[in-house]
């Protein structure tokens, strides 16, 4: 567990499994502005398939959940 973000209503967190070494980041954003989260590689979102180059859009009242890709 590393915590990523904690400001102005976003949390994001990543969790790494150690057995299969799968990267996880949560993002919640719970603000009334879009927020630039920074990933540091390339992620999927696991509900929708889209991919994200380094940064991420966090929507207001939105959220996210990612896997990272290589």
């Amino acid at each position: 567990f590393h915590q990523l973000v904690a400001e102005n209503g976003v949390y994001a967190f990543e969790r790494i499994s150690q057995q299969t070494q799968t990267q996880v980041i949560v993002g919640v954003n719970r603000g009334k502005q879009e927020y630039n989260l920074y990933l540091a590689g390339s992620y999927e979102d696991v509900f929708t398939g889209r991919i994200y180059h380094e940064w991420c859009h966090l929507q207001p009242n939105g959220y996210v959940i990612l896997k990272r890709v290589y």
